[in-house]
């Protein structure tokens, strides 16, 4: 688990102060998005696999989780909404999918295991970051 604090401590941005929780086995992605996001004042957890990103969840409750689907092995991200879907402690904690595929029953399957939104990986860092702003 790799615990970031923010850069500044000015209230800039709507994620100012918020805890989001990154799921990615895309190390360098991690690497850009935690940035950018510590950048406009978010605290930033990062997990590459799912075990991690479960294990974080027993540790801290963040205000957002960003999932890749296709992290951990084929399709985990699935496993891991599963998995906050059923969780009483954790099914409240909006999530965010990342997903690099364009069929249309797996961005459903995302959205039916309670993603409140699925952004194609593909477009970009400034789509997903406004994604990101618009839970807040």
């Amino acid at each position: 688990m790799i615990y970031t604090y923010p850069l500044s401590r000015e209230k800039t941005s709507p994620i100012d102060g918020k805890l989001i929780l990154l799921a990615d086995d895309d190390v360098d992605f991690l690497v850009v998005m935690e940035q950018k996001l510590k950048s406009l004042g978010a605290y930033v957890v990062s997990a590459t696999t799912t075990k991690a990103a479960i294990a974080v969840l027993g540790q801290v409750n963040p205000h957002l989780i960003v999932t890749d689907i296709s992290f951990d092995g084929k399709n985990s991200g699935y496993g891991f909404l599963a998995f906050l879907y059923r969780s009483p402690k954790h099914s409240g904690i909006p999530s965010l999918v990342l997903s690099s595929s364009d069929d249309y029953r797996s961005e459903n399957k995302a959205l039916t295991l309670g993603a409140l939104a699925v952004v194609k990986k593909p477009l970009g860092m400034p789509k997903i970051l406004d994604e990101i702003m618009g839970f807040f």
